[in-house]
Formats: C-alpha cells, structure tokens, sequence
C-alpha cells in the first residue's frame, strides 16, 4: 500500500491509499515534519450532522474539528501498527510532489 496526498482542481489535499503487490507500503507527503490535522471524512459528515440537528443553538458559535495532529512519520507509525507490518515514510518537498503529479 502507498499512501500519499492528492491535490484535486480545487487546490484542497486528500489522502489516497494505494496497494501495489510486491511494493512494500509507504506513506509519502509534501509536509516534512510539520504535524497535521488528520480526520476522517466521516468524523466530518457526524460533526455537520450534530451542528444541524442543534440548529439555533449554535448559530455563531466557531466549532472545530480534528483528529490527532501527526507528522508523516507519526503518520506511517500508526499505520504500521494498524497493519500490523512496517510503513515507511518518503518526505518529499511540495514542489516534487507536484512535479511527481504533473500529467
């Protein structure tokens, strides 16, 4: 499995998850040892769900959400553990990363 980020059209990153047999998996990102806010997409979908059904009682209130804030190599760790085999982590400069996704 190879896991990276994808910067669709709109300019907003995604983590994509690739498996390739015989390719051992890898976390690759453009973020060096920046640690960033992970969630997933359907932590979003039950936190925008809870803010509708309360309605008015939340109206100008700033409500946040987040998962742990890992680095990519905190990031390949916890998929190792989850995997139960090691993930490796290829940091790469944004400007590789983009050149790598270049069609």
């Amino acid at each position: 499995m190879t896991v990276g980020l994808s910067a669709p059209a709109h300019d907003r990153w995604q983590l994509v998850a690739v498996t390739i047999p015989g390719i051992p998996p890898a976390v690759t990102f453009p973020t060096g040892d920046a640690r960033i806010p992970w969630i997933a997409a359907a932590d979003i979908g039950a936190a925008a769900a809870e803010v509708f059904l309360r309605g008015d009682a939340l109206i100008y209130d700033s409500i946040g959400i987040a998962g742990d804030h890992l680095s990519g190599g905190e990031m390949a760790a916890q998929l190792s553990a989850a995997l139960g085999e090691h993930v490796a982590y290829n940091p790469v400069s944004p400007d590789a990363f983009s050149a790598s996704k270049a069609d």
